[in-house]
């Protein structure tokens, strides 16, 4: 199921919210009755030559019953608010796909 996602600086931590009944879907019960969570966004941007990048946050989600209309238009009132413990990337500052990155956030 797509999300929505942005960055809240205030709170150094990812949010995620959805349309059309987030709070019924499998992600969400996961995330209620697990708080260790991990959030991937990757792309290709190029098919010839194959290239993909990304990045995989994993932290603590807190969810969330009411914000999550501030994200855009349409969207449903609960969402999660992750707060990173490490981040892992991969093609986004080499060309190889295969670089990865790495890093613990405290």
């Amino acid at each position: 199921m797509p999300v929505g996602f942005r960055y809240n600086p205030k709170d150094n931590a990812i949010e995620i919210g959805g349309h059309s009944g987030f709070a019924k879907r499998k992600k969400y019960r996961d995330a209620v009755r697990n708080p260790r969570v991990a959030f991937v966004v990757d792309d290709v941007p190029s098919v010839n030559p194959w290239t993909a990048r990304g990045i995989e946050i994993r932290g603590k989600v807190e969810v969330l019953t009411a914000g999550g209309e501030e994200l855009g238009p349409g969207f449903d009132p609960e969402m999660f608010r992750i707060r990173p413990t490490r981040i892992i990337s991969w093609g986004i500052n080499s060309k190889d796909m295969m670089h990865f990155s790495a890093r613990s956030v405290v």
